[in-house]
């Protein structure tokens, strides 16, 4: 949306014509999403009541950018021991939290079914 338009109310206003028209056809659900850093559209989607469901898929993208930050780096030598520890924990962390939350988020699926 151009900047002008921005915050006049036509977004909230199309949702709730499009929840209204979705809702008499008997939908009960609709997904939306904002690009991850967007703090204004984060704040505007729950603001209007869309539920922010997790990311792992994000989180997966962090890990595997910083796996291959970690090995490209020690192969060229450039982590003295304190960083090489250091990302092997941010590596270990950002795996066991993409996991956890793919285990929320198919959770969450099997109870909306």
């Amino acid at each position: 949306m151009q900047p002008e338009w921005q915050r006049a109310g036509l977004a909230k206003t199309l949702l709730l014509h499009l929840s209204n028209q979705l809702s008499g056809q008997g939908l009960t659900e609709l997904w939306s999403g904002y690009r991850v850093g967007n703090e204004a559209s984060k704040a505007w989607h729950e603001a209007v009541g869309f539920v922010v469901e997790p990311d792992f898929f994000t989180l997966g993208l962090e890990w595997a950018f910083q796996a291959h930050e970690l090995e490209h780096r020690r192969l060229l030598g450039l982590l003295s021991h304190e960083e090489e520890e250091a990302l092997r924990t941010e590596v270990s962390r950002l795996w066991n939290e993409k996991e956890r939350l793919e285990e929320v988020f198919f959770e969450r699926r099997k109870s909306r079914v």
